[in-house]
């Protein structure tokens, strides 16, 4: 299981700054964000099981369940129709609620310092991805701009947390002159850093290029 988990972690996290850093909407990036789906969703259903079962962690827990959330409902919003909920758009609220009830349940549990801060951290971002995701729901649309934003920030938030876990969360796996260098903390933070730079260019229009769908018309699903 290990095993697994690290090989497709691994894949997940190299897939993942490549296709922040490949040009949007390319074949590189569509490759890249393909092969990071998959990664994520294996590297996240190992995590859960070795943290839940094999090696009992109540944060790793909450962390495979956000982050394989996030990485779920990022495809969806650009590859299914969100005036059309479905099976998996339920499947998905459900995870993320869970993910959020968790996480304060983390905290409630007696958990205190670091190990509370991140419980209620990764369980509010949850509750209000949750909270997002009813209200597109409800409106039955969605447009351009806001489903980029959505897929951007969720992408490229499941891909920090990814990456603090390697370089930040197993730093005594890691190789000596990578931690003298602070290397580690730098690669860990980028994720972030290319998540502010896209939604600041996908958010503001002067920052982007216009697309032929426009700002405000209906998100088709992607073909």
């Amino acid at each position: 299981m290990m095993f697994i988990h690290i090989v497709a972690g691994s894949i997940g996290i190299l897939s993942g700054f490549a296709a922040m850093l490949f040009a949007k909407g390319s074949a590189r990036h569509r490759l890249a964000g393909r092969v990071y789906v998959v990664a994520m969703l294996v590297m996240t259903t190992s995590a859960f099981i070795a943290a839940a079962f094999l090696r009992p962690n109540r944060i790793n827990v909450l962390a495979a369940m956000l982050t394989c959330y996030l990485v779920a409902t990022a495809w969806m919003t650009l590859h299914r129709r969100p005036d059309r909920p479905a099976l998996l758009e339920y499947l998905a609220m459900v995870l993320g609620g869970a993910a959020c009830l968790y996480g304060f349940a983390v905290v409630a549990g007696g958990e205190r310092g670091g190990m509370a801060g991140f419980g209620l951290f990764f369980g509010g971002i949850a509750g209000l991805c949750v909270v997002s995701d009813l209200r597109f729901m409800l409106r039955g649309v969605i447009s351009r701009t806001q489903a980029l934003a959505r897929h951007v920030w969720r992408m490229g938030f499941s891909l920090a947390i990814a990456s603090g876990s390697l370089f930040l969360g197993q730093m005594k796996h890691l190789p000596a002159w990578l931690l003298n260098s602070k290397l580690n903390v730098l690669i860990a933070l980028t994720p972030l850093v290319l998540l502010v730079f896209w939604l600041v260019r996908v958010r503001f229009p002067p920052w982007r290029r216009k697309t032929r769908a426009g700002g405000q018309s209906p998100l088709a699903p992607a073909r």
